[in-house]
Protein backbone atom coordinates (compact mmCIF):
# COMPACT_ATOMS: atom_id res chain seq x y z
CA UNK A 1 0.00 0.00 0.00
CA UNK A 2 1.41 3.42 -0.97
CA UNK A 3 1.69 5.78 1.97
CA UNK A 4 3.40 8.78 0.37
CA UNK A 5 2.52 11.49 2.83
CA UNK A 6 4.21 10.13 5.94
CA UNK A 7 7.12 8.77 3.94
CA UNK A 8 7.94 11.73 1.73
CA UNK A 9 6.70 15.09 3.03
CA UNK A 10 9.41 17.44 4.30
CA UNK A 11 9.25 21.00 5.56
CA UNK A 12 5.50 21.21 5.14
CA UNK A 13 5.01 23.89 7.77
CA UNK A 14 6.15 26.63 5.37
CA UNK A 15 3.69 28.67 3.33
CA UNK A 16 3.72 28.93 -0.44
CA UNK A 17 3.61 32.70 -0.67
CA UNK A 18 0.86 32.42 -3.28
CA UNK A 19 -1.85 35.05 -3.60
CA UNK A 20 -4.78 34.61 -1.23
CA UNK A 21 -7.70 32.73 -2.72
CA UNK A 22 -10.94 33.48 -0.97
CA UNK A 23 -12.70 30.39 -2.31
CA UNK A 24 -9.83 28.17 -1.22
CA UNK A 25 -9.65 29.79 2.20
CA UNK A 26 -13.38 29.28 2.65
CA UNK A 27 -13.00 25.64 1.73
CA UNK A 28 -10.20 25.12 4.21
CA UNK A 29 -12.19 26.90 6.90
CA UNK A 30 -15.14 24.59 6.23
CA UNK A 31 -12.85 21.61 6.88
CA UNK A 32 -11.75 23.22 10.10
CA UNK A 33 -15.32 23.99 11.18
CA UNK A 34 -16.21 20.33 10.58
CA UNK A 35 -13.74 19.46 13.33
CA UNK A 36 -10.81 18.37 11.17
CA UNK A 37 -7.26 19.74 11.00
CA UNK A 38 -6.03 21.85 8.10
CA UNK A 39 -2.45 22.65 9.10
CA UNK A 40 0.26 20.41 10.52
CA UNK A 41 0.21 22.19 13.90
CA UNK A 42 -3.54 21.59 14.03
CA UNK A 43 -2.96 17.95 13.11
CA UNK A 44 -0.42 17.58 15.89
CA UNK A 45 -2.81 19.15 18.41
CA UNK A 46 -5.63 16.89 17.16
CA UNK A 47 -3.56 13.95 18.39
CA UNK A 48 -4.24 15.00 21.97
CA UNK A 49 -1.90 14.33 24.87
CA UNK A 50 -3.64 12.72 27.87
CA UNK A 51 -2.56 13.24 31.46
CA UNK A 52 0.62 11.53 32.65
CA UNK A 53 -1.35 9.11 34.80
CA UNK A 54 -3.60 8.07 31.89
CA UNK A 55 -1.05 7.91 29.08
CA UNK A 56 0.23 4.40 28.36
CA UNK A 57 2.72 5.56 25.71
CA UNK A 58 5.79 6.05 27.96
CA UNK A 59 5.43 2.52 29.31
CA UNK A 60 4.88 1.08 25.84
CA UNK A 61 7.94 3.02 24.66
CA UNK A 62 10.04 1.36 27.37
CA UNK A 63 8.67 -2.03 26.36
CA UNK A 64 9.37 -1.41 22.67
CA UNK A 65 12.89 -0.21 23.43
CA UNK A 66 13.64 -3.41 25.30
CA UNK A 67 11.89 -5.47 22.62
CA UNK A 68 13.98 -4.03 19.77
CA UNK A 69 17.09 -5.80 21.04
CA UNK A 70 15.36 -8.97 22.18
CA UNK A 71 17.02 -11.93 20.44
CA UNK A 72 16.45 -15.54 21.59
CA UNK A 73 20.17 -16.29 21.42
CA UNK A 74 21.20 -13.24 23.45
CA UNK A 75 22.34 -13.57 27.09
CA UNK A 76 19.54 -13.05 29.60
CA UNK A 77 16.88 -13.48 26.91
CA UNK A 78 14.24 -14.96 29.21
CA UNK A 79 14.75 -12.28 31.85
CA UNK A 80 14.50 -9.49 29.28
CA UNK A 81 11.47 -11.09 27.67
CA UNK A 82 9.74 -11.28 31.04
CA UNK A 83 10.50 -7.59 31.58
CA UNK A 84 9.01 -6.64 28.20
CA UNK A 85 5.85 -8.59 28.99
CA UNK A 86 5.64 -6.99 32.42
CA UNK A 87 5.77 -3.53 30.81
CA UNK A 88 3.15 -4.44 28.19
CA UNK A 89 0.77 -5.63 30.90
CA UNK A 90 1.46 -2.52 32.98
CA UNK A 91 0.77 -0.21 30.02
CA UNK A 92 -2.53 -1.94 29.30
CA UNK A 93 -3.89 -0.72 32.63
CA UNK A 94 -3.86 2.89 31.41
CA UNK A 95 -6.93 4.05 29.48
CA UNK A 96 -5.36 6.37 26.88
CA UNK A 97 -2.30 6.55 24.67
CA UNK A 98 -0.47 9.27 22.75
CA UNK A 99 2.99 8.40 21.50
CA UNK A 100 5.65 11.09 21.48
CA UNK A 101 5.51 11.99 17.77
CA UNK A 102 5.66 15.58 16.57
CA UNK A 103 3.42 15.60 13.51
CA UNK A 104 4.36 19.20 12.71
CA UNK A 105 7.60 17.72 11.38
CA UNK A 106 5.94 15.85 8.53
CA UNK A 107 8.20 13.07 7.30
CA UNK A 108 10.76 14.05 9.92
CA UNK A 109 8.37 13.02 12.69
CA UNK A 110 9.89 10.12 14.56
CA UNK A 111 7.56 7.16 15.08
CA UNK A 112 9.78 4.38 16.46
CA UNK A 113 6.81 2.67 18.09
CA UNK A 114 5.21 1.54 14.83
CA UNK A 115 7.79 -1.10 13.80
CA UNK A 116 7.51 -2.70 17.25
CA UNK A 117 3.71 -2.79 17.60
CA UNK A 118 3.01 -6.02 15.74
CA UNK A 119 6.04 -7.72 17.28
CA UNK A 120 4.79 -6.83 20.76
CA UNK A 121 1.33 -8.15 19.86
CA UNK A 122 2.92 -11.41 18.76
CA UNK A 123 4.79 -11.63 22.07
CA UNK A 124 1.52 -11.30 24.01
CA UNK A 125 -0.18 -13.79 21.69
CA UNK A 126 2.62 -16.30 22.26
CA UNK A 127 2.33 -15.77 26.00
CA UNK A 128 -1.42 -16.37 25.83
CA UNK A 129 -0.88 -19.64 23.95
CA UNK A 130 1.78 -20.77 26.42
CA UNK A 131 -0.35 -19.96 29.47
CA UNK A 132 -3.33 -21.79 27.96
CA UNK A 133 -1.17 -24.84 27.19
CA UNK A 134 -0.22 -24.92 30.88
CA UNK A 135 -3.85 -24.59 31.95
CA UNK A 136 -3.47 -21.02 33.23
CA UNK A 137 -6.59 -19.70 31.55
CA UNK A 138 -6.83 -16.53 33.65
CA UNK A 139 -3.35 -15.54 32.52
CA UNK A 140 -4.09 -16.56 28.94
CA UNK A 141 -7.18 -14.35 28.91
CA UNK A 142 -5.21 -11.50 30.45
CA UNK A 143 -2.59 -11.70 27.69
CA UNK A 144 -5.27 -11.58 25.00
CA UNK A 145 -7.05 -8.67 26.67
CA UNK A 146 -3.82 -6.74 27.07
CA UNK A 147 -2.97 -7.57 23.46
CA UNK A 148 -6.17 -5.86 22.37
CA UNK A 149 -5.30 -2.86 24.54
CA UNK A 150 -1.93 -2.73 22.79
CA UNK A 151 -3.65 -2.87 19.40
CA UNK A 152 -5.81 0.10 20.37
CA UNK A 153 -2.83 2.16 21.52
CA UNK A 154 -2.56 3.77 18.05
CA UNK A 155 -6.25 4.18 17.24
CA UNK A 156 -6.05 7.94 17.89
CA UNK A 157 -3.03 8.33 15.63
CA UNK A 158 -4.26 10.21 12.50
CA UNK A 159 -2.02 8.36 10.03
CA UNK A 160 -2.93 5.59 7.60
CA UNK A 161 0.29 3.69 8.22
CA UNK A 162 -0.60 3.41 11.90
CA UNK A 163 -3.98 1.93 11.00
CA UNK A 164 -2.45 -0.67 8.70
CA UNK A 165 -0.12 -1.84 11.46
CA UNK A 166 -3.00 -1.75 13.94
CA UNK A 167 -5.05 -4.07 11.71
CA UNK A 168 -2.18 -6.52 11.32
CA UNK A 169 -1.61 -6.56 15.09
CA UNK A 170 -5.31 -7.18 15.77
CA UNK A 171 -5.18 -10.19 13.45
CA UNK A 172 -2.33 -11.61 15.55
CA UNK A 173 -4.47 -11.53 18.70
CA UNK A 174 -7.52 -12.99 16.93
CA UNK A 175 -5.39 -15.83 15.54
CA UNK A 176 -4.13 -16.59 19.05
CA UNK A 177 -7.70 -16.76 20.35
CA UNK A 178 -8.62 -19.20 17.60
CA UNK A 179 -5.64 -21.40 18.43
CA UNK A 180 -6.50 -21.48 22.14
CA UNK A 181 -10.20 -22.23 21.63
CA UNK A 182 -9.27 -25.27 19.59
CA UNK A 183 -7.57 -26.76 22.63
CA UNK A 184 -8.92 -25.21 25.82
CA UNK A 185 -12.05 -23.76 27.43
CA UNK A 186 -12.39 -20.35 29.01
CA UNK A 187 -14.78 -19.67 31.88
CA UNK A 188 -17.97 -17.65 31.38
CA UNK A 189 -16.34 -14.64 33.03
CA UNK A 190 -13.29 -14.89 30.78
CA UNK A 191 -15.37 -15.36 27.63
CA UNK A 192 -17.58 -12.40 28.53
CA UNK A 193 -14.54 -10.15 29.10
CA UNK A 194 -12.94 -11.23 25.83
CA UNK A 195 -16.16 -10.70 23.90
CA UNK A 196 -16.49 -7.17 25.29
CA UNK A 197 -12.86 -6.38 24.45
CA UNK A 198 -13.22 -7.52 20.83
CA UNK A 199 -16.40 -5.45 20.55
CA UNK A 200 -14.65 -2.36 21.92
CA UNK A 201 -11.66 -2.88 19.61
CA UNK A 202 -13.98 -2.52 16.63
CA UNK A 203 -14.43 1.18 17.43
CA UNK A 204 -10.84 1.80 16.34
CA UNK A 205 -11.25 0.35 12.84
CA UNK A 206 -12.66 3.51 11.23
CA UNK A 207 -10.42 5.25 8.70
CA UNK A 208 -12.06 8.67 9.01
CA UNK A 209 -9.44 10.00 11.38
CA UNK A 210 -6.33 8.90 9.45
CA UNK A 211 -7.82 9.96 6.10
CA UNK A 212 -8.45 13.42 7.56
CA UNK A 213 -4.87 13.40 8.81
CA UNK A 214 -3.59 12.51 5.34
CA UNK A 215 -5.61 15.39 3.93
CA UNK A 216 -3.96 17.87 6.31
CA UNK A 217 -0.56 16.60 5.23
CA UNK A 218 -1.52 16.93 1.58
CA UNK A 219 -2.68 20.50 2.10
CA UNK A 220 0.72 21.28 3.61
CA UNK A 221 2.43 19.92 0.49
CA UNK A 222 0.33 22.08 -1.82
CA UNK A 223 1.36 25.11 0.22
CA UNK A 224 5.08 24.49 -0.23
CA UNK A 225 7.06 26.98 -2.32
CA UNK A 226 7.90 25.77 -5.87
CA UNK A 227 11.56 25.08 -5.07
CA UNK A 228 10.63 22.72 -2.24
CA UNK A 229 7.97 21.05 -4.35
CA UNK A 230 10.64 20.36 -6.98
CA UNK A 231 12.67 18.58 -4.32
CA UNK A 232 9.61 16.62 -3.25
CA UNK A 233 8.82 15.57 -6.81
CA UNK A 234 12.42 14.47 -7.31
CA UNK A 235 12.14 12.17 -4.30
CA UNK A 236 8.74 10.73 -5.17
CA UNK A 237 9.07 10.26 -8.92
CA UNK A 238 11.47 7.64 -10.27
CA UNK A 239 12.68 8.39 -12.91
CA UNK A 240 12.56 12.11 -12.12
CA UNK A 241 9.92 14.24 -13.83
CA UNK A 242 11.40 16.86 -16.15
CA UNK A 243 9.25 19.99 -16.15
CA UNK A 244 9.19 23.66 -15.26
CA UNK A 245 7.58 23.21 -11.88
CA UNK A 246 7.58 26.89 -11.02
CA UNK A 247 5.55 27.59 -14.15
CA UNK A 248 3.20 24.75 -13.21
CA UNK A 249 2.86 26.22 -9.72
CA UNK A 250 1.74 29.56 -11.18
CA UNK A 251 -0.66 28.03 -13.71
CA UNK A 252 -4.42 27.54 -13.54
CA UNK A 253 -3.76 23.79 -13.79
CA UNK A 254 -2.04 23.91 -10.42
CA UNK A 255 -5.10 25.51 -8.84
CA UNK A 256 -7.29 22.82 -10.45
CA UNK A 257 -4.86 20.21 -9.13
CA UNK A 258 -5.25 21.59 -5.61
CA UNK A 259 -9.05 21.86 -5.91
CA UNK A 260 -9.27 18.29 -7.20
CA UNK A 261 -7.15 17.01 -4.34
CA UNK A 262 -9.37 18.71 -1.77
CA UNK A 263 -12.53 17.46 -3.48
CA UNK A 264 -11.34 13.86 -3.61
CA UNK A 265 -10.02 13.86 -0.06
CA UNK A 266 -13.31 15.36 1.16
CA UNK A 267 -15.09 12.47 -0.55
CA UNK A 268 -12.60 10.05 0.97
CA UNK A 269 -13.30 11.33 4.48
CA UNK A 270 -17.05 11.11 3.85
CA UNK A 271 -16.85 7.58 2.41
CA UNK A 272 -14.66 6.34 5.25
CA UNK A 273 -17.27 7.50 7.77
CA UNK A 274 -19.98 5.30 6.23
CA UNK A 275 -20.70 1.87 7.71
CA UNK A 276 -19.59 -1.25 5.88
CA UNK A 277 -20.31 -2.24 3.13
CA UNK A 278 -21.52 1.20 1.96
CA UNK A 279 -18.04 2.65 2.47
CA UNK A 280 -16.57 -0.02 0.19
CA UNK A 281 -19.09 0.79 -2.52
CA UNK A 282 -18.41 4.51 -2.29
CA UNK A 283 -14.66 4.16 -2.33
CA UNK A 284 -14.84 2.10 -5.51
CA UNK A 285 -16.31 5.14 -7.25
CA UNK A 286 -13.63 7.29 -5.60
CA UNK A 287 -10.87 5.11 -7.07
CA UNK A 288 -12.31 5.54 -10.55
CA UNK A 289 -12.15 9.32 -10.08
CA UNK A 290 -8.54 9.07 -8.92
CA UNK A 291 -7.64 7.35 -12.20
CA UNK A 292 -9.00 10.39 -14.03
CA UNK A 293 -6.51 12.58 -12.14
CA UNK A 294 -3.66 10.96 -14.03
CA UNK A 295 -5.28 11.69 -17.37
CA UNK A 296 -5.65 15.38 -16.49
CA UNK A 297 -1.97 15.78 -15.61
CA UNK A 298 -2.55 16.78 -11.99
CA UNK A 299 0.96 15.98 -10.85
CA UNK A 300 0.74 16.75 -7.14
CA UNK A 301 -2.63 15.05 -6.59
CA UNK A 302 -1.39 11.98 -8.41
CA UNK A 303 1.51 11.71 -5.98
CA UNK A 304 -0.39 12.46 -2.79
CA UNK A 305 -3.74 10.68 -3.11
CA UNK A 306 -3.53 7.53 -0.95
CA UNK A 307 -4.78 4.11 -1.96
CA UNK A 308 -7.97 4.33 0.07
CA UNK A 309 -9.69 1.38 -1.57
CA UNK A 310 -6.94 -0.95 -0.39
CA UNK A 311 -6.94 0.65 3.07
CA UNK A 312 -10.72 0.29 3.42
CA UNK A 313 -10.55 -3.35 2.37
CA UNK A 314 -8.00 -3.93 5.12
CA UNK A 315 -10.25 -2.12 7.56
CA UNK A 316 -13.20 -4.29 6.51
CA UNK A 317 -11.11 -7.43 6.91
CA UNK A 318 -10.10 -6.36 10.42
CA UNK A 319 -13.71 -5.52 11.29
CA UNK A 320 -14.77 -8.92 9.97
CA UNK A 321 -12.24 -10.72 12.18
CA UNK A 322 -13.27 -8.75 15.26
CA UNK A 323 -16.97 -9.43 14.61
CA UNK A 324 -16.40 -13.11 13.91
CA UNK A 325 -14.45 -13.41 17.16
CA UNK A 326 -17.36 -11.87 19.07
CA UNK A 327 -19.76 -14.37 17.51
CA UNK A 328 -17.50 -17.32 18.30
CA UNK A 329 -17.09 -16.20 21.91
CA UNK A 330 -20.87 -15.93 22.19
CA UNK A 331 -21.20 -19.48 20.84
CA UNK A 332 -18.67 -20.66 23.40
CA UNK A 333 -20.65 -18.99 26.17
CA UNK A 334 -23.81 -20.71 24.93
CA UNK A 335 -21.99 -24.05 24.76
CA UNK A 336 -20.71 -23.62 28.31
CA UNK A 337 -24.23 -22.89 29.56
CA UNK A 338 -25.82 -25.82 27.64
CA UNK A 339 -23.67 -28.84 28.45
CA UNK A 340 -21.43 -28.56 25.36
CA UNK A 341 -24.39 -28.23 22.99
CA UNK A 342 -23.98 -25.79 20.11
CA UNK A 343 -26.71 -23.36 19.07
CA UNK A 344 -28.57 -24.15 15.86
CA UNK A 345 -28.02 -20.61 14.58
CA UNK A 346 -26.51 -17.30 15.70
CA UNK A 347 -29.92 -15.61 16.23
CA UNK A 348 -30.44 -18.18 18.99
CA UNK A 349 -27.72 -16.33 20.94
CA UNK A 350 -29.67 -13.05 20.99
CA UNK A 351 -30.09 -11.34 23.40
CA UNK A 352 -28.46 -13.38 26.16
CA UNK A 353 -25.06 -13.85 24.56
CA UNK A 354 -25.18 -11.33 21.70
CA UNK A 355 -26.93 -7.98 21.47
CA UNK A 356 -27.37 -8.68 17.76
CA UNK A 357 -25.82 -11.01 15.20
CA UNK A 358 -22.77 -9.20 13.73
CA UNK A 359 -23.03 -8.27 10.07
CA UNK A 360 -20.45 -9.17 7.45
CA UNK A 361 -18.64 -5.95 6.46
CA UNK A 362 -18.45 -7.12 2.85
CA UNK A 363 -22.16 -7.66 2.11
CA UNK A 364 -24.09 -6.49 5.17
CA UNK A 365 -25.56 -9.94 5.77
CA UNK A 366 -25.14 -11.75 9.11
CA UNK A 367 -21.79 -13.47 9.47
CA UNK A 368 -22.08 -17.11 8.44
CA UNK A 369 -22.23 -19.91 10.99
CA UNK A 370 -22.02 -23.67 10.57
CA UNK A 371 -21.92 -26.59 12.96
CA UNK A 372 -19.21 -29.14 12.25
CA UNK A 373 -18.97 -32.82 13.19
CA UNK A 374 -17.85 -33.61 16.74
CA UNK A 375 -19.11 -30.33 18.21
CA UNK A 376 -16.94 -28.15 15.99
CA UNK A 377 -18.05 -24.79 14.61
CA UNK A 378 -17.20 -22.36 11.85
CA UNK A 379 -17.98 -18.64 11.67
CA UNK A 380 -16.87 -16.72 8.60
CA UNK A 381 -17.05 -13.63 6.41
CA UNK A 382 -17.13 -13.83 2.64
CA UNK A 383 -14.08 -11.56 2.36
CA UNK A 384 -13.15 -8.87 -0.12
CA UNK A 385 -14.03 -10.87 -3.26
CA UNK A 386 -17.62 -10.73 -1.91
CA UNK A 387 -18.21 -14.34 -2.90
CA UNK A 388 -19.43 -16.96 -0.43
CA UNK A 389 -16.92 -19.80 -0.74
CA UNK A 390 -18.65 -21.82 2.00
CA UNK A 391 -16.02 -21.02 4.60
CA UNK A 392 -13.03 -22.09 2.52
CA UNK A 393 -9.90 -21.40 4.57
CA UNK A 394 -7.04 -19.70 2.79
CA UNK A 395 -4.01 -22.02 3.00
CA UNK A 396 -0.82 -20.60 4.52
CA UNK A 397 1.31 -18.97 1.85
CA UNK A 398 -1.46 -19.00 -0.75
CA UNK A 399 -1.33 -16.27 -3.39
CA UNK A 400 -4.29 -14.40 -4.79
CA UNK A 401 -7.40 -13.10 -3.08
CA UNK A 402 -10.20 -15.17 -4.59
CA UNK A 403 -11.93 -18.38 -3.52
CA UNK A 404 -11.16 -17.89 0.18
CA UNK A 405 -13.20 -16.59 3.10
CA UNK A 406 -12.21 -15.00 6.42
CA UNK A 407 -12.76 -17.85 8.83
CA UNK A 408 -12.71 -18.75 12.52
CA UNK A 409 -12.69 -22.52 12.95
CA UNK A 410 -13.03 -24.36 16.25
CA UNK A 411 -12.76 -28.15 16.05
CA UNK A 412 -12.86 -28.82 19.79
Amino acid sequence: MALPLMLMIEGCTKSSGSKPNLQLNARLEAIRQAGFPVTLPELNDWYAVPSDTENAAPIYADAFSALSGLVPTSPGFLTRKARVLELLHQAASRPKCRFDSDLTQGANALMPHLPQLKRAAQLLADEANAQAANGNMDLAARSLLDGLRLVRSVEEEPILLSRVIQFASANVIETSLESILNKKKFSEEQLDALQAAFREAESGVSLTRPVAGERAMGIAVFQLPPAEQVQLVAKMQKPPVVMDFEAYWKSSTYRSDYDTYLELMDKGVTASALPFPQSLDQIGQWTAQVHEVKKKGYLVSEMLLPQLESALERAAECAARLRIAQAVLAVERYRLAHSNTLPDSLPQLVPQFLAAVPSDPFDGQPVRYEQLPSTGLLVYSIGKDRQDDRGTVRPPGAHGDTAYDITFLVKR
